[in-house]
């Protein structure tokens, strides 16, 4: 059975998406690949950015933060007036690391929703997220199983 939403053996996923890279001869969907990605993440930007050394990918991702903050992104609250709730979507969120900083810097938005063509990719991501439950609520609820059967999602 796959993780994070249904089994991913019968589904079609792009071809891309199951080329070797790396390492890994299954391309995104393995576990190996999954517990990797932050770990690799941190690796890059301490490579990219050697004047922030291990704060690197924090720098490089914080660009993004200013960007939003700059371009005037802001979240309303929903549902309380009547409005629909407010969500924001992280897609190709792998384990989540961009959804965490999204959940952080938009604490207004009802719900936070991480999506990911791996299920092991989301499966490593909820597990850092009931690491650190303060982040963003996590959802096992199986009336929450993707549309597609395919797209599975930190919720």
């Amino acid at each position: 059975e796959g993780r994070g939403g249904g089994d991913h053996e019968s589904l079609h996923y792009p071809e891309y998406y199951e080329r070797p890279f790396h390492a890994y001869s299954e391309g995104n969907l393995s576990y190996e690949a999954a517990f990797e990605q932050e770990l690799a993440s941190r690796a890059v930007g301490a490579r990219n950015f050697p004047k922030y050394s291990e704060r690197g990918e924090d720098v490089f991702r914080g660009a993004f933060d200013r960007a939003l903050a700059k371009l005037g992104a802001r979240v309303n609250r929903g549902g309380d007036d009547g409005r629909e709730e407010t969500v924001v979507v992280d897609f190709g969120c792998g384990t989540g690391a961009s959804t965490r900083r999204l959940a952080a810097q938009f604490p207004e938005a009802d719900r936070i929703v991480g999506i990911d063509l791996s299920p092991y990719f989301v499966d490593v991501g909820r597990t850092l997220l009931r690491l650190a439950p303060s982040a963003i609520e996590v959802s096992d609820d199986d009336d929450d199983a993707p549309p597609n059967g395919w797209i599975t999602a930190i919720d």
